[in-house]
């Protein structure tokens, strides 16, 4: 089918696949023009340009406050660049971008330092008054959808706020490692000891040995770790210190 309209004025035919338009005065009216006006219509709605703009900022900054996922990292700066193209067909207003790019160093200070909700609660604001200012307010079309804004704002307040208070929480745990996780624990002895001999202590089996080489201990007693010198755990029998005697096994195999 081949659909063409003439205009007044100079005519040049303009092939559109099985459309044939007419360019008269500078205009165009393919048949396909009412397709093309909503594609491009879809591609530069000024909702679907501030969803990906938000959500860029919020995977880089993701990553950047814990580095080495990668993935929110890279999905966050493809959303980012496809924002900026959809970006550069809206009337954007430079106060709205540079108010959600402060929300988001809000967001990640907070992450950072904790500081007790404040700087996520003035990221919430920044973010929001982003929104609202991003467009051109003397274009009515171009405006974020307020209930989207709302929704928004408060799914990455409420993500940040929660991330921000369990780090600061992580950081308040004392960090214990190396030898003092394992002193004072209690294990079973898998290896007699005499005194050297093997134990197992938090489900692993390690080498140990008594201090005083004049102490043993069969299989099955408990001991308490009381050092650890290299890979081999120092022990002392619970005896001592729980007043459990420790079993002895006889020579003939029958523990009495």
């Amino acid at each position: 089918m081949i659909a063409a309209t003439r205009r007044a004025g100079p005519a040049v035919a303009v092939s559109t696949g099985l459309a044939l338009a007419y360019v008269a005065a500078g205009s165009v009216t393919p048949a396909a023009a009412a397709s093309n006006s909503v594609t491009h219509h879809l591609s530069a709605d000024p909702n679907v340009a501030f969803v990906l703009f938000v959500l860029g900022l919020a995977g880089m900054c993701f990553e950047l406050a814990h580095p080495g996922l990668n993935v929110p990292g890279v999905a966050g700066l493809i959303s980012f660049v496809v924002s900026l193209v959809l970006l550069g067909r809206l009337p954007v207003d430079a106060a709205g971008v540079i108010l959600l790019v402060l929300a988001f160093v809000f967001f990640v200070i907070e992450l950072r330092a904790g500081a007790h909700s404040v700087l996520a609660l003035a990221g919430v604001a920044s973010l929001v008054l982003g929104g609202l200012f991003l467009y051109d307010p003397s274009v009515p079309s171009a405006r974020v959808a307020l209930p989207l804004l709302i929704a928004i704002a408060v799914v990455l307040g409420g993500f940040f706020l929660f991330v921000a208070r369990l780090a600061l929480r992580a950081r308040n745990i004392p960090v214990v490692t190396g030898a003092d996780t394992l002193i004072g624990e209690e294990g079973i002895v898998t290896q007699a000891l005499h005194p050297a001999g093997q134990v197992r202590v938090r489900g692993e089996v390690w080498a140990a040995t008594f201090d005083d080489s004049t102490v043993t201990a069969p299989i099955g007693a408990k001991i308490v770790v009381s050092d650890l010198r290299g890979l081999t755990l120092y022990v002392a029998p619970v005896e001592p210190i729980r007043g459990e005697p420790i079993p002895i096994r006889p020579p003939g195999g029958n523990e009495t």
